[in-house]
């Protein structure tokens, strides 16, 4: 991500910066908390050998 926001530095909206980061952790909060939800599965049975 260094890139990216160099990028958008050297455009001259440093200000983006903090916006996308803020963006971006709350994204990754969103997809952390649906997988927790989408993970509940009911067991199956295996047979034993």
């Amino acid at each position: 991500m260094p890139v990216p926001y160099g990028m958008i530095i050297d455009t001259g909206r440093p200000e983006l910066v903090l916006a996308v980061v803020a963006a971006l952790l709350l994204l990754s909060l969103l997809c952390a908390g649906g997988a927790r939800v989408g993970f509940r599965r009911v067991p199956v049975p295996v047979a034993a050998e």
